[in-house]
């Protein structure tokens, strides 16, 4: 936590819930114990006295995906690490259920394989959720905030002009002089955590 700055953290309450509980005690204010609530609808709910954050699995993951499909974060080069990720998150695959006593109809995330990045890239959204919802981080836009239900505005997940235009000027040094590279993977990242004055997933 100190290494990288994390300022919000979001990760899974399960299978440990007492090396998580004691994760979050030791991190007091910044760790959130993660729990899915497929009954809730609506933006996450967040305890603090428990360190708890409860949303609806759907909606979170949709969120996620938003994330990816709008272009609203930067991923390094190709590399296997990155194809890891990407397989991961097609690992959710969404699917329209009916139940069989009603025939209502709802669509939800189906686990077909190892998705352990697609979740933690989830939490890492959770998180900046929670870091906008305590004021945006330095460099960021002053804008409105993300809405839940995968409707994201231009807060949080933008970069301000200034980086924007630096990134763009980067890679276009790159290209010219014949070289392809990409940004590190952020360990902390993984973890489904929000690095202090991080303005962008």
């Amino acid at each position: 936590m100190e290494r990288f700055n994390v300022a919000t953290c979001v990760i899974d309450a399960m299978p440990d819930i007492h090396a998580t509980r004691g994760f979050a005690k030791r991190h007091e204010g910044r760790v959130w114990l993660n729990y899915f609530n497929e009954h809730q609808k609506g933006s996450p709910k967040w305890d603090p006295e428990q360190h708890i954050v409860q949303e609806n699995r759907t909606e979170a993951l949709d969120l996620s995906r938003a994330v990816v499909r709008e272009r609203r974060v930067v991923l390094p080069r190709r590399i296997p690490i990155v194809d890891e990720f990407a397989e991961h998150l097609i690992h959710d695959a969404k699917r329209l259920e009916e139940d069989p006593d009603t025939g209502a109809q709802a669509y939800r995330f189906v686990k077909i394989g190892i998705n352990h990045f697609s979740l933690a890239f989830t939490y890492e959204c959770l998180a900046a959720l929670k870091q906008w919802s305590s004021g945006p981080a330095a460099g960021a836009s002053t804008e409105a905030p993300p809405l839940w239900r995968g409707h994201l505005g231009s807060g949080i997940f933008d970069s301000s002009r200034r980086q924007r235009e630096e990134l763009r000027r980067k890679e276009e040094d790159r290209a010219g002089q014949g070289r392809s590279q990409g940004a590190s993977i952020d360990d902390s990242r993984a973890l489904g955590c929000r690095k202090s004055n991080d303005p962008a997933v």
